[in-house]
């Protein structure tokens, strides 16, 4: 197939690096708001991420879920990057592990410095 454009400004699509979309793609896959500005990869995870999750995260996540419901199936950040796809995305997508997941991961939401007894909760 060969396309005609003179006159015109071609790019193979552009990379939204400080994505906060994952909610919205959660709850609409098709993500047009982005896919129509030519956004064609969202990166996740500069704050926050998918995964690690404990429990306390996964409670926490459903409650801030607000506007969007939906049930949390995975843990890991890979689990979550998996679900997100399995249902139906427009954009490619990448992430991070957030370092505010990582350290409500370890420490909850306590106002103090992160222990090294706390990291094993990071092993999974």
């Amino acid at each position: 197939m060969e396309i005609d454009a003179t006159g015109l400004v071609v790019a193979p699509g552009f990379i939204n690096m400080l994505s906060w979309a994952t909610e919205s793609l959660i709850a609409d896959g098709r993500s047009q708001s982005d896919i129509r500005q030519g956004v064609t990869l969202e990166v996740f995870g500069e704050g926050v991420s998918l995964g690690p999750l404990t429990p306390e995260d996964e409670a926490d996540a459903a409650r801030a879920a607000g506007r969007h419901t939906y049930d949390i199936t995975w843990t890991t950040l890979d689990e979550g990057l998996r679900a997100l796809i399995e249902r139906g995305i427009s954009p490619n997508v990448a992430s991070f592990v957030g370092a505010t997941t990582l350290r409500e991961h370890t420490v909850g939401h306590a106002d103090r410095r992160p222990q090294p007894t706390n990291w094993r909760r990071c092993a999974h």
